[in-house]
């Protein structure tokens, strides 16, 4: 059995991420969000496909060229941009909890 690290180096796919990534599927959008190419440059999955039993399979028989969450996204999921403009409206709304933050305000958003 190979270590973590030996698979992230290799790029194998990590079993455990990718069946939770499919269940994850079941429930919400996601979609590849460029080309998925195993390590011989054969597209394995196209960009704008959803995740699939097919996907799991196929990814699980090769070595990715780049590592697979790398190539999903979740649709309608949280970017950093919608993060950003949430933190921001957290943190103006006066609640108790965002006028106890205001000290720390700009080093969560600089961090963000």
């Amino acid at each position: 059995m190979q270590s973590p690290d030996s698979r992230a180096i290799s790029n194998e796919t990590n079993p455990v991420a990718l069946e939770a990534i499919v269940k994850a599927a079941e429930t919400y959008s996601i979609v590849a969000s460029e080309d998925i190419i195993d390590v011989r440059g054969v597209k394995l999955w196209a960009k704008g496909q959803p995740v699939s039993a097919a996907l799991q399979q196929r990814m699980l028989e090769r070595k990715l060229r780049k590592p697979l969450e790398s190539c999903l996204t979740a649709e309608d999921g949280v970017t950093l941009f919608s993060l950003s403009e949430n933190l921001e409206q957290f943190l103006s709304d006066g609640s108790p909890l965002a006028k106890g933050l205001q000290p720390w305000a700009a080093t969560l958003s600089s961090q963000l």
